[in-house]
């Protein structure tokens, strides 16, 4: 017994620093979650109606945007501008999602079509959009075969990428440039292009 009694303290014993250290870890989470949250408010973001939202973007003057699921399972992209929401489909699509948009108000998203292929396959293509507020105008890379578009900066500056598998990044300024990482599977942006550059 006494046997035993010593090889339990020996196992406890190293079990003692890591979960020291693991408490440790969660105190300075929890604690580090607290002081950042003082002085904000969270807000749901909840598109009446919806199965589902998803925020994905937002500009200096607090409009939201993203794409959300409606009774049917369609997928809407919306605008939030102080709690009033506004549908975004891009005319004639089966899909529409609303993912950047900068502080005039332009938002960039993507969109899909059902293209009849034959009369028992149906292929769903992804286009890029930019919406003006009564316009939406086709945007489609030269560099990706399917685009959707990412973000937007206050210069106009569009980042995107391609909507396939693999898919691929650009920048847009009037002209598409391809973004390569060398060494990465998948390049896209991770984050809109807010910087002024």
């Amino acid at each position: 017994m006494e046997l035993r009694a010593n090889r339990r303290s020996a196992e406890e014993n190293k079990r003692r620093p890591l979960t020291l250290f693991l408490l440790s870890c969660l105190g300075l989470l929890l604690s580090s979650g607290t002081a950042l949250a003082n002085g904000y408010v969270f807000t749901p973001i909840d598109v009446p109606g919806a199965t589902q939202t998803q925020p994905t973007g937002i500009n200096n003057n607090g409009a939201i945007v993203g794409w959300y699921w409606d009774g049917s399972f369609q997928t809407h992209g919306f605008l939030d501008v102080n709690g009033s929401f506004t549908t975004l489909d891009v005319p004639g699509s089966v899909l529409t999602q609303a993912l950047g948009i900068n502080d005039q108000g332009l938002i960039v998203g993507g969109y899909q079509v059902a293209v009849q292929l034959s009369p028992s396959v149906t292929a769903f293509i992804f286009h890029g959009f930019v919406y003006n507020g009564s316009t939406y105008q086709t945007l489609d890379s030269t560099v990706t075969p399917e685009t959707i578009l990412i973000g937007i900066n206050n210069s106009g500056k569009i980042s995107g990428g391609d909507a396939s598998i693999g898919g691929g990044s650009f920048m847009y300024d009037g002209s598409f440039h391809s973004i390569s990482v060398p060494g990465r599977f998948s390049r896209w942006p991770a984050a809109s292009t807010t910087r002024d550059r």
